[in-house]
């Protein structure tokens, strides 16, 4: 099993924008990075399952200033980690 093979205790970081612009590139580039075996029939479900969404529309949510506020005070420590904001743009 490949979780065995990684100790099941690596991770790698994938910026979402990455993984919207170009899901094969980032997919390939994860399982490289984490020495996992990149298969071809994976590749292929994988672009079946994009075709079968590529109409697919991200969500467009609306967050309160509170909530915004109570999300990035839950997840100070992650923030701080990724050098991240949750000011106000």
């Amino acid at each position: 099993m490949e979780r065995q093979k990684t100790g099941g205790c690596r991770f790698t970081d994938v910026l979402f924008e990455n993984l919207e612009a170009d899901p094969i590139r980032e997919l390939k580039r994860v399982y490289l990075e984490l020495d996992l075996t990149y298969h071809s029939a994976f590749e292929a479900e994988a672009i079946k399952f994009l075709d079968r969404n590529k109409n697919y529309r991200r969500n467009d949510y609306r967050l309160s200033r509170e909530e915004k506020e109570l999300i990035c005070n839950g997840l100070a420590d992650l923030v701080g980690f990724y050098d991240m904001s949750c000011k106000e743009s």
